[in-house]
């Protein structure tokens, strides 16, 4: 009789020991949700992703029109270094002027701009004259003009390393217009360069009279 109830109770400890460690159906459910993502998940997580890059691009845009613009007006400021350097190595006039060849004068200032001594000032390479650089910009996306005493399209640089007479400004504007991306490079009498800057804090440069540069 002893041994039956052992038994009994052991069948029962048995049974509840199986019960115990049978997984529930809700636990299975559970883990095969985990495995990936709803499709409302997967759209929610594409809407915010379109949004962050919505916001984005905008300054992504601007930062990079800005970039364009220092690398424009830099390039500019080099090749007056380079004329006046060479200038006062060689002993000789060096002109700059706007190109679209390199080879001869013509075209638009953001077509190039060739350096080149110049030993009679007539603006041609002839002679022993010798072209130091064509600078170009490629993908340029705005005009660059030059306005200077007289109104002369062209700068030289005496063999003193002072312009002949000519002061002046290069001033780059974008093509749509957007003064905030407008940079001068300012060029006094003895050659000397500065960059035009935004002294009142309004997101525009100023010109050297400290007027807003404008690009209309």
């Amino acid at each position: 009789m002893n041994l039956k109830t052992a038994g009994s109770s052991n069948s029962t400890m048995g049974s509840g020991i199986a019960t115990r460690f049978e997984p529930s159906e809700g636990l299975g459910k559970t883990r095969h949700n985990g495995d990936g993502f709803t499709l409302v998940e997967l759209l929610l997580v594409l809407s915010i992703l379109s949004i962050l890059l919505g916001l984005s691009l905008p300054n992504f845009q601007a930062m990079y029109a800005q970039r364009h613009a220092d690398t424009v007006i830099r390039k500019v400021s080099e090749a007056i270094q380079l004329a006046r350097m060479s200038a006062i190595r060689t002993g000789k006039l060096v002109t700059l002027c706007r190109s679209d060849s390199g080879v001869e004068w013509g075209g638009q200032w953001q077509d190039g701009i060739m350096v080149f001594s110049d030993r009679n000032g007539d603006r041609k390479i002839n002679q022993d004259d010798v072209l130091q650089q064509f600078i170009t910009f490629p993908g340029i996306n705005g005009s660059l003009k030059w306005r200077a005493f007289q109104n002369r399209q062209y700068l030289q640089i005496t063999n003193q390393g002072f312009t002949r007479y000519q002061n002046g400004n290069f001033t780059y504007c974008p093509n749509n217009g957007d003064a905030s991306l407008a940079h001068q490079l300012i060029i006094n009498r003895t050659a000397r360069i500065r960059f035009a800057k935004d002294s009142d804090g309004d997101g525009i440069k100023e010109d050297s009279r400290g007027r807003p540069i404008s690009c209309s």
